[in-house]
């Protein structure tokens, strides 16, 4: 066991010098910030009682609104900046702390693995737990947005920190659902992560497994933590829309519509059609059929290379292990009830993150791959667990370095294209 502890240490501790190295050679800096470090900036503001910020440089996609620039993206990751701030000031890096942020994800998602297999009883070998893990940490959106810092990234790598320590807590107090610390402790990140990027509010879905389960056990303790989880989420509605309405007059606008940015997107913002039945035939053409590629060395040439779209490209081109839930439709996982439940809720959570995907106006473009998945890919990841054991082991490794290969080199010509 110790054996198996210190591997495990070593592995992580050796990711996080992956990405520090990768986060260094694309910036070629020793981490100073970013064109792009509005979240500095409006932690400077809070600390200073104010809302609006004032750019040092460029303010590309901030909202003007009455000649003052504010954030249309959520305010929660200042939490996270705030200690970086006390120590660095204005001179604090968005790369740093997106990059820290980052490898927090890695390591939460591996104890949020554990944290499942000890729930469902699960019987998973150490190969297939360091597959899904590493396939996390080298084959999904959060490498490739964890090494360069800038407002896009940030805001996506923090509020999949807080949504990740919510599943963290989640399968904590499933394993032990006496203990209500746990529960509230999920249920505040779930906030915090809807409070930093608004779609995850989908993952209250999730909850619902949470309920029923208690509810069949205990309908006064049912009534408890319904009453916990609404009271405090009640207190994160009115901050958020106390924040907008100080800020523009309007407690549901949160700014998008006065947003400064890619001219394409004007007339869409200004008669504020963020989501349209108009948007899915694009938005699945760039998110599930536009391919990207890699052409490995030959003899003619020996750098490896990697084709993509910056609107996007088909996510499971990109992030194979997508591939792998494919093993999910087979009937024995319905026989399973506790399975079959969770189950249900999670193609739900997914289901409904991947409808507002299709509905938003814009892509998440300019990109390597597609980084919205970032929001599913946890829960997804997770899940495919279950069929571990079905997956031959010729094709889990294929994926697993195939995924490795083109969102390493995806992100370092992404990045030395555009940094």
């Amino acid at each position: 066991m110790k054996n198996k502890k210190a591997e495990i240490f070593l592995l992580i501790i050796s990711i996080c010098l992956f990405y520090f190295a990768l986060s260094f050679f694309i910036t070629n800096q020793n981490f100073s910030p970013s064109p792009f470090p509005y979240y500095t900036y409006l932690t400077k503001s809070f600390l200073l009682g104010k809302l609006n910020v004032i750019p040092n440089g460029t303010n590309f996609e901030l909202s003007r609104f009455h000649n003052q620039y504010f954030l249309y993206w959520g305010p929660a990751p200042v939490l996270f900046v705030i200690p970086f701030y006390l120590i660095f000031g204005l001179a604090t890096s968005d790369v740093l702390y997106t990059l820290v942020a980052g490898l927090l994800n890695v390591i939460i998602f591996y104890l949020l693995i554990q944290e499942f297999i000890k729930y469902f009883r699960l019987t998973v070998r150490l190969s297939d737990t360091l597959f899904v893990f590493l396939s996390f940490a080298f084959a999904s959106p959060n490498i490739f947005l964890s090494v360069v810092g800038k407002i896009w990234p940030t805001s996506q790598i923090v509020s999949i920190l807080y949504l990740l320590i919510f599943y963290l807590f989640y399968f904590k107090f499933l394993n032990n659902v006496k203990s209500i610390k746990y529960f509230i402790i999920s249920i505040i990140f779930l906030n915090l992560a809807w409070l930093s990027r608004a779609s995850l509010v989908v993952d209250f879905v999730s909850l619902a497994y949470v309920f029923f389960i208690v509810y069949h056990k205990n309908k006064e303790y049912f009534k408890k933590l319904f009453l916990y989880a609404v009271g405090i989420s009640i207190i994160f509605v009115i901050l958020f829309l106390g924040y907008n309405y100080l800020r523009f007059g309007n407690m549901l606008n949160t700014g998008l519509e006065y947003q400064k940015g890619n001219p394409r997107y004007e007339p869409i913002l200004t008669k504020s059609k963020f989501f349209s039945l108009s948007n899915i035939s694009y938005n699945f053409n760039y998110q599930f059929l536009n391919f990207a590629s890699m052409t490995l060395p030959t003899k003619d040439n020996i750098v490896p290379n990697v084709k993509f779209d910056p609107e996007g490209n088909s996510a499971v081109s990109v992030y194979p292990f997508m591939l792998l839930s494919l093993f999910l439709l087979q009937a024995k996982f319905l026989k399973d009830k506790k399975i079959q439940k969770f189950l249900l809720t999670a193609f739900s959570v997914i289901g409904l993150n991947i409808g507002l995907l299709l509905l938003y106006f814009s892509t998440g473009a300019t990109q390597f791959g597609s980084r919205f998945f970032l929001d599913v890919i946890p829960l997804l990841f997770l899940i495919t667990i279950f069929a571990m054991k079905d997956i031959p082991k010729v094709f889990k490794y294929s994926i697993l370095i195939y995924g490795f290969m083109i969102n390493v080199l995806g992100t370092i010509i992404f990045h030395s294209l555009i940094w």
